[in-house]
């Protein structure tokens, strides 16, 4: 029995000494980092950093953190971060976010109010240190511009997991978005749109319904190795998604891929349930003039005369040779997905 002591007390020391060197190298390695950003032009600045935990938990914490990056004009300041790991398995990190945080982008800053706001980063036991899950969640988030909008949502969560079955460097994003609150400014320009022979705005003041399943194919996977070789979008598969608003209901599925010039290639199929709320909409968000709307009701309205379900639209969203079209609309040119090379 006492042999059995000594030899718990030498596992706990060897656990104990393992848990401090790897502090150790947190700490050298977040210093680095900081340093690594800054060396390529970056800002990233911390007021203190400190490794906690012993000796369950690796718990990394820094107060006030301010990352920028001065070309772009995009930026994030945090009062504080947490990321923390279980000693026997650090290759899955979990982040805890503050209540408040700012984000700085080009001609605006936005300010994020969020309860429960964590990310978590699962990776493997292997050198390459792949990417096996990245999700976030929040039990509620709002977003307020100095330009003057704002939005809201509740129980939100968003998660991209590796999908192997379907290929290497092939990941499957899925993502629950709503409740979410529109800017109030916004649906009261949308209740103010009175258009000839379409109904009045009635769409509430929550969409009800955002998800989405859909496949990412890359050119590279995500790994250790991603900062050097940075994985590029190669195809999108839109396996379902669903948006619902009061009587406008959307359903996509279809694909895309890049062409050689890196716009999107490929067609998305759109069932659009209540379409004859689409025209006010296009008007509130500026997408249309007022003039306008009344000529593209009575085409949608023909259109979808001539379908099996006078109360829902059909149409193809086509990417081809740089262009995009919706059914006989054409939108100009394709998405840029990545910017060809050479």
């Amino acid at each position: 029995m006492r042999f059995l002591k000594w030899i718990g007390v030498a596992l706990l020391l060897l656990a104990g000494g393992g848990w401090f060197v790897a502090k150790l190298a947190i700490e050298r390695g977040a210093e680095q980092a900081l340093a690594d950003a800054r060396a390529q032009g970056m800002e990233a600045e911390v007021a203190s950093l400190s490794v906690g935990g012993f000796p369950t938990r690796l718990d990394l914490r820094a107060a006030d953190v301010r990352l920028a990056d001065p070309v772009s004009g995009a930026g994030w300041q945090a009062p504080s971060l947490r990321l923390f790991a279980a000693t026997w398995a650090p290759w899955d990190l979990t982040a805890e976010l503050p209540q408040q945080q700012v984000v700085t982008l080009p001609g605006q800053t936005v300010t994020l109010t969020a309860e429960g706001l964590r990310a978590g980063l699962a990776s493997a036991p292997d050198a390459d240190l792949p990417l096996r899950r990245l999700d976030a969640s929040a039990a509620s988030l709002s977003a307020q511009s100095d330009l003057g909008w704002q939005v809201g949502f509740d129980d939100i969560s968003v998660a991209l997991t590796d999908d192997p079955a379907r290929g290497p460097a092939t990941y499957a994003l899925a993502f629950d978005l709503a409740p979410l609150r529109p800017d109030p400014a916004f649906l009261q320009a949308l209740a103010a749109v009175s258009l000839p022979d379409m109904p009045p705005s009635d769409l509430p003041a929550e969409v009800e319904r955002i998800e989405g399943d859909i496949g990412l194919r890359l050119t590279a996977p995500l790994n250790r190795y991603a900062g050097h070789i940075t994985p590029l979008l190669d195809a999108v598969e839109i396996r379902a998604l669903d948006l619902g608003w009061g009587a406008l209901a959307l359903h996509a599925e279809g694909g895309i891929s890049v062409d050689a010039d890196g716009r999107a290639e490929g067609r998305i199929l759109l069932e659009l349930r209540g379409w004859d709320r689409l025209p006010a909409l296009l008007v509130a968000t500026g997408s249309i003039k007022p003039e306008v709307a009344p000529t593209i009701g009575n085409f949608l309205r023909a259109m979808a005369a001539e379908s099996p379900d006078p109360e829902v639209l059909t149409l193809p969203l086509v990417m081809e040779k740089g262009r995009m079209s919706l059914g006989p609309f054409p939108l100009g040119e394709a998405p840029l997905l990545r910017r060809p090379v050479g």
